[in-house]
């Protein structure tokens, strides 16, 4: 186990102009809560519902943490299955139900048992594999029915999930996108879907009426010809992305039935004018908490997403040192936790609330 460490972020410490100089300062602040090593490569983790538990990717492991006051305990759970590194981690949020991706083109399942002697033993389901590339990206739906993944072979793929079966069965496939898929988010009422891709498009899909399968929508006319890795629903009628070349994240908002780029509502984030070179680490929304983590390379950006549709920032980007970083944060919006490439440190942060 790692030291504690108690880094309190200082809300008047001098923060980036490019930053300050636009965005107002949030009154939520974090601190750094704890860190622990684990020295192989990290490309995803993901939180249970109860945030009691984490998984780490370990190259093509998974690793599975106890979780207590956010601190990270080793119990010495490695989850193998995959034959080359693990991309993508989902959690459910009804039981201790495990889905993880990787660049082995598989899709596994895992599914906590526990053993007469209390102990406790993760099954592993077959390997499903129909993407013909990196899965970079995994989504369940609130039924926890549907599973939609994303990847490099240019598709996005519905799935039929089944948690006691610990079992998925391909439905269908998206085939809009000319290149990688590398983000897809649902929206709360789950009546829209969209997804980011190298080819620059911004694609929405939306739900047939007649058989309930997803289709095409509409492609998000942009200003920028540029692709990127992160996009996300922040609510029904707002969405976020982030692009590749330049520091900046900018918002669409839904008006007259279509989304629509807001210029003012663009936000920048601290770059060093550097590209955006790792695909990983997604964009998050905490619905409950209006939190959003958003890295550009080496920096992590947290913002706060007022009621009247203005973000704020939450302390200071944090500094990882290299784009190699990958993050997660807890449902309840309390834990954000980081690992990367330089440290090889899972580092936990504690997010607190006014």
């Amino acid at each position: 186990m790692g030291n504690l460490l108690c880094s309190k972020s200082n809300p008047n410490h001098k923060q980036d102009p490019q930053i300050i100089n636009q965005v107002p300062l949030s009154s939520i602040s974090y601190n750094l809560l704890f860190e622990v090593e684990q020295k192989d490569d990290c490309s995803a983790l993901a939180f249970n519902k109860q945030g009691t538990l984490l998984a780490t990717a370990c190259q093509s492991d998974i690793k599975i943490w106890k979780v207590d006051e956010g601190k990270l305990i080793d119990q010495h759970i490695i989850l193998k299955g995959h034959a080359n590194q693990v991309r993508c981690l989902v959690f459910s949020n009804k039981q201790n139900w495990l889905i993880s991706g990787g660049n082995d083109q598989q899709i596994i399942c895992w599914k906590e048992h526990e053993q007469d002697n209390n102990s406790n033993n993760w099954i592993c389901s077959q390997p499903f594999k129909k993407h013909i590339n990196y899965v970079y990206n995994l989504i369940l739906n609130q039924n926890e029915d549907e599973l939609i993944s994303c990847g490099a072979d240019h598709s996005i793929k519905v799935w039929k999930a089944n948690a006691s079966e610990n079992s998925i069965q391909l439905l269908y496939s998206l085939d809009q996108h000319q290149h990688y898929v590398y983000q897809i988010s649902l929206n709360s009422s789950e009546t829209q879907l969209v997804s980011c891709s190298m080819d620059t498009d911004i694609i929405i899909w939306e739900k047939s009426d007649q058989n309930q399968h997803w289709k095409f929508s509409t492609k998000i006319e942009k200003s920028i010809k540029d692709h990127g890795h992160r996009v996300g629903f922040l609510a029904d009628n707002l969405i976020a992305w982030t692009q590749y070349e330049k520091g900046e994240l900018h918002i669409f908002k839904q008006q007259n039935g279509k989304f629509v780029q807001i210029p003012q509502m663009k936000i920048p984030l601290k770059s060093q004018n550097t590209q955006d070179i790792y695909i990983l680490f997604p964009l998050i929304f905490n619905t409950q908490k209006k939190v959003m983590i958003v890295r550009h390379n080496r920096y992590v950006s947290l913002f706060e997403l007022g009621s009247n549709e203005q973000f704020s920032i939450i302390g200071e980007p944090i500094d990882c040192q290299t784009g190699d970083n990958y993050g997660t944060l807890s449902k309840d919006g309390k834990h954000l936790v980081i690992w990367n490439d330089v440290t090889k440190q899972l580092k936990v942060y504690q997010i607190q609330y006014p």
